[in-house]
């Protein structure tokens, strides 16, 4: 925060003063610019940093430190496209090449805008339909909720080998160009290790009125699933998932394992959520009430997904990094211009 402030002193009780909503970017570009989403932006990318720095502190299992200085700036997340963490004429030299959560789950939810010049909210689906094909079981997930109550949602499930997922993925379409590479590249070499082997598939169906239907795609056939309201967020994503519903899937999947605990070390969790994602009035919107027909156009489905790996796979987490400039491997920042597209 102190950079947002320009590290004056005192600079922790400006945050009580007023920001403005709509504020020119200068004389010269009238377009507005929201100074408090801006400023909500930079706190949940600080704290989602702040985070992986804890998660990355310790030293892997080989004793070695998981992240060096130089390698920290990849992990500064930019929510918003015009809030950048660098100049425009330079880049960081490290890069993500391979990328694990540990214990807990990772929302992937950066789509393609809603605008029908840029949805791409039916490839999508086209690339799950293995798995919602494997969602042929129906369970029953308990959970305790703030007040320590037991609780339980109801979700169409499916066991998914790890290739499948991996395939799925890789022909996935994000807002950001290889959003989900360094992940997707992390599965790939635990699968053909052996360390991740299967994923739990869980779509989880609403409680009150659920809205169940089936999507205009030859390849799922007449089977119906629930659509959910997810509202798309300014800065580019949708909400994220439930922590109700990560709950149970977390201690199942991710917790190490006690050595007499016959359960899978191998097998990890996916969320797959189908949220309504209509184009209304020029605006992207989550309306499944109005999904009126009993089959809905793929383009009115925005796919959405969170996994959460095995503990074993990656107990304390994973990242692994490579340079962008291999004759400046120590220079944490180069000039964008020195690289090759």
């Amino acid at each position: 925060m102190g950079r947002w402030f320009g590290y004056r002193p005192g600079y922790r009780d400006l945050v009580r003063l007023y920001i403005a909503r709509n504020v020119p970017a200068s004389a010269r570009n009238p377009k507005p610019y929201d100074l408090y989403e801006a400023f909500e932006s930079m706190i949940g990318d600080e704290e989602e940093f702040r985070d992986q720095l804890a998660q990355f502190a310790e030293l892997d299992e080989n004793g070695q430190p998981q992240v060096r200085p130089i390698d920290i700036p990849p992990l500064v997340s930019q929510s918003l496209p015009w809030l950048r963490p660098t100049a425009r004429s330079r880049m960081y030299n490290a890069q993500i090449v391979q990328y694990a959560k540990g214990d807990r789950f990772k929302d992937f939810f950066y789509l393609p805008p809603r605008d029908p010049k840029q949805n791409k909210n039916r490839e999508n689906l086209l690339a799950m339909v293995p798995l919602l094909n494997c969602l042929t079981e129906t369970e029953s997930f308990e959970y305790t909720t703030a007040t320590q109550r037991i609780s339980s949602y109801k979700a169409k499930t499916g066991l998914v080998p790890a290739q499948l997922i991996i395939e799925a993925l890789s022909s996935f379409e994000w807002s950001k160009p290889g959003l989900a590479d360094p992940d997707i590249q992390f599965v790939k070499e635990a699968a053909s290790k052996g360390s991740i082997t299967h994923f739990k598939v869980v779509m989880p169906i609403p409680t009150n009125d659920p809205v169940m239907r089936m999507i205009d795609l030859e390849e799922t056939g007449t089977t119906k699933f629930p659509i959910i309201e997810r509202n798309r967020r300014a800065r580019g994503d949708f909400s994220g998932s439930s922590r109700w519903t990560r709950q149970p899937l977390e201690d199942q999947f991710t917790k190490e394992k006690e050595p007499n605990d016959p359960a899978s070390r191998t097998t990890g969790a996916i969320i797959l959520t189908l949220a309504a994602d209509q184009w209304k009035n020029q605006t992207a919107v989550s309306e499944p009430s109005a999904l009126t027909g009993s089959i809905v156009d793929p383009a009115d489905i925005a796919t959405l997904f969170s996994w959460a790996l095995p503990h074993a796979a990656a107990p304390k987490g994973k990242a692994g990094f490579s340079v962008r400039a291999p004759d400046r491997r120590s220079s944490p920042t180069i000039e964008a211009s020195n690289i090759s597209a």
